[in-house]
């Protein structure tokens, strides 16, 4: 009795399904590729985050700025920074503002701040009424907004 014969084998082609080894060796690729995606992705994320924060504080300084500097509201206009959000305000400070005719514009995360939070531009001039700094942190970077005396606003990103 020939066993060859009595047990017959499959070649290559014909076997369905995978090995043991085949399913490690995929796992084990896709664990390679995640421990490099994963934190690439997390820090895309937050530089994202940080960026568009700053650019909505940026840019509601900007809208409060021309506001006053053109009269739009017929009073002066301020902007106050909190850890959620943003309040652009008609008044001589955020205590003395008109809270009826407040603008509130939401971050995507919470923020850390430091320095000033309040920047208040003149009437017809569109001066602000002090120097400021204001800076926030964020994830794993800090940002700091500079207003100076002359109108001028200016950013840096510090990682």
């Amino acid at each position: 009795m020939n066993l060859h014969k009595a047990l017959p084998s499959k070649s290559y082609k014909e076997q369905k399904g995978t090995t043991l080894l085949e399913v490690m060796l995929v796992v084990m690729l896709l664990g390679v590729v995640l421990s490099v995606v994963i934190p690439v992705s997390f820090r895309f994320y937050y530089t994202h985050s940080q960026t568009e924060t700053l650019h909505t504080i940026l840019n509601t300084m900007r809208t409060a700025e021309l506001a006053a500097q053109y009269d739009i509201h017929e009073s002066v206009v301020g902007i106050k920074l909190f850890p959620t959000h943003i309040v652009l305000f008609q008044g001589d400070s955020y205590a003395l503002r008109t809270p009826s005719e407040d603008n509130v514009i939401p971050f995507e995360s919470t923020l850390t701040l430091s320095g000033d939070d309040e920047v208040v531009f003149a009437r017809a001039s569109g001066m602000p009424s002090q120097q400021a700094t204001l800076s926030f942190a964020q994830h794993t970077s800090t940002s700091t907004v500079i207003v100076s005396a002359s109108g001028l606003i200016d950013q840096q990103i510090q990682p």
